[in-house]
Formats: structure tokens, sequence, C-alpha cells
């Protein structure tokens, strides 16, 4: 000895060069395994791939169509803002004539009900040109076309720029088109007939006091009408009390009629802010109608069922022959303990014999 201490690094308890034998042992196991069983593998990502083609060959092509909303709204000096103190991702139009809510509006259960609602004229459906919703997703409990027209409906909105994608997808090119163009119609008629502004309750109340001060103007001058009739000299009259009445009621007159005037001013102000209030829809791409499919991606998808099924068909052989391999190795272990319990004397004398020729072995070695 050279009276140096020797380490030989080991990996599961085995030297390194040995366990380096185990790992390349078991990687040409396995490989021999998949050779040996590559029919099995075969045959079933076969079957796999048979089963999704009937599957994805018998759906019918599906067809997109989509409009594009611009954005409304005083966003510019906001937007230069934010990119001036360094803040990252677009910014929503603001104010109440922005288009802000309008991804909320065509999500809106009041929004879906008229789409569903509304009649379509479909050239392609050859039996029945004139298609309702509820026919085509051949389902009648609302709640269940709701969740069935969402599905088939995408809102979605840039963070950058602003602008809104509706799209719809659906069996018949046609009826795609005319499902986006009925959502922006109703987008429209939300802005314009329900959607209510501060400007629009401010033209309401001017509008109420108006004609309540009409009626108080009509009322000061049939008042003054009345007492004229009563009184029918009343242009050459010098009585104080008759003249104290008249100027009285002409003041009157002239205090409502003045007042009328500014609420009538007012009132045509607040009718032009209200109008300016409504969000405008500004639409960059009109409803589309689409000419070539936009799903099944059949070829796609065959790709991936393959890939998919090879693998799971790889792992699932390489699982069934370990066990098997560990399942006889436990049955050959039960059996050789049962030797040696039943024949003690033997199964020494045979270690003995064994432990002999490994030591003959590693010094002859």
């Amino acid at each position: 000895m050279d009276g140096k201490l020797h380490m030989h690094r080991t990996v599961g308890g085995l030297p390194n060069d040995q366990a380096t034998n185990v790992r390349d042992l078991d990687l040409m196991v396995l490989l021999h395994d998949i050779i040996r069983y590559r029919r099995t593998i075969m045959v079933l990502v076969g079957a796999a791939v048979l089963v999704a083609s009937l599957l994805l060959f018998t759906t019918p092509n599906r067809y997109t169509s989509y409009a594009t909303i611009l954005p409304s709204g005083e966003t510019q000096g906001i937007a230069s803002l934010r990119s001036l103190v360094g803040l990252g991702g677009g910014i929503m139009p603001t104010g109440e004539n922005s288009s802000f809510l309008f991804p909320n509006v065509l999500n809106s259960q009041l929004v879906r009900d008229e789409v569903l609602a509304a009649p379509y004229n479909v050239p392609e459906h050859e039996e029945k040109p004139e298609v309702r919703l509820s026919e085509y997703f051949g389902e009648s409990n609302p709640d269940r076309l709701r969740r069935k027209l969402a599905a088939v409906t995408e809102v979605s909105t840039d963070s950058k720029t602003g602008q809104i994608k509706v799209s719809v997808e659906t069996l018949y090119p046609s009826l795609s088109q005319q499902i986006v163009a009925e959502y922006v119609r109703q987008l429209e008629v939300y802005n314009r007939e329900k959607r209510r502004s501060t400007a629009q309750e401010n033209a309401e109340h001017l509008a109420s006091q108006l004609v309540q001060t009409q009626q108080e103007l009509q009322a000061a001058e049939d008042a003054l009408r009345t007492f004229r009739s009563a009184n029918r000299d009343w242009a050459s009259s010098t009585n104080p009390d008759i003249l104290y009445e008249l100027s009285r009621l002409q003041r009157e007159i002239n205090v409502h009629t003045a007042a009328f005037r500014l609420l009538q001013e007012n009132y045509q102000l607040a009718q032009f802010e209200a109008h300016k209030d409504v969000p405008i829809v500004r639409l960059l791409d009109r409803p589309s109608f689409p000419t070539e499919k936009s799903g099944p991606r059949r070829l796609v998808s065959l790709v991936a069922v393959t890939m998919l099924s090879t693998l799971l068909a790889t792992i699932g052989v390489i699982a069934f022959t370990h066990g098997s391999r560990r399942s006889r190795q436990t049955e050959f272990g039960r059996l050789r303990d049962a030797v040696r319990e039943a024949f003690p004397r033997s199964s020494m004398a045979i270690n003995r014999v064994r432990k002999l020729v490994r030591s003959g072995t590693r010094v002859v070695s």
C-alpha cells in the first residue's frame, strides 16, 4: 500500500462504472421492449388516429366573422401622460362618451337576448332559409341558449389601442356575419336609447321644468285676460286698485316669460350635450363574410393525436413490461426463499460454492 486513501464514487450503492453500466443496461432494456412491442404500439396509435379521423372528418366546417370597433373618448392625452411617466400597457377610454363599457354591453344578457330573438336569413340552409338561433342551437331554454351563444361569441379588447373585436363562429358564413352585425346594431340601439348620461338626465330635468314653467305662464296670462274682461275700462281707468292688480299680473307674466326663455335656451343646450355624450360606434372593419373555414384544423389535430397517442402507447408498453418483469422477479424471490426454508443445508452449501467461485475469479483477475 502507498499509504494513500483511495475513494471511489458510488451511485446507488454501486461503483460509478457499474452504475453507468446499469443505466446503459436499463436504457437498452427499454429500447428492446419498445422494439419488441412495436407492433402493439403501432396498432394502438393507428386505432387512435382512426377514431380521431372519423370524428374530425364527420365534424362540419365552421366559419368565423368578425368586426372591429374603434375606441371613442378622450384617450390621447391620458395615453401620452402614461407614456411619459413610463407606465406600460394600454389605456382604456374614459368619460361618459367613451367605449370603455362596450365589451360589457356586448356580453350583457340584454344584448344577447335581443341577438337571440332576431331572425336571420341563411341561404346555405336549404330547408329553411329564415333561421332563429333557438332552432340553430336546438335549444329552447333561455339560460342554455345564452350559454351556447356565448360559446360561439368572442369579445376581446386590445389593451394598447383600445380596439374592440367581436367575432362569431357558426356552421354558415352568412349566419356568422349576420350575428356579428346584430351585435353591432344592438350596441348602437343601447347607446342611443337606453344608455343614460349626466347631460341626458339634465336635459330630462330641464324638459320637466320647462313644461311646468309654461303651464305657470299660461295660468298667469289667463289670469290677466280674466281680469281685463272683468274690467272693460282698464286701459283708461285711474282706479289705483285696478292699476295695481294690472301691474302685478303683468310682472308675474314677465317673470314667467323670462324663466321660460331661460329654461328653453338651457334645454336646447342640454339636448346638444346629451347627443354629444352618446358614444358613437365607429367601425374599423365591418362584419366580414368568411370565405375560408376557421375550423376544425384536421391536419394539425391528426398530427397532435399521432404524437400524443405514440407517447402514451410507448409509456403504457414500458410500464406493462416493467411491471411484468418485476412480478416475475418477485415470484422468483419467493420461490428461492421457499427452497431455502425447505433445504437449508443445501442452500448453505450452494452459497459456499458461490463464494469460493467468486474469490477464485477475483484472484485470477
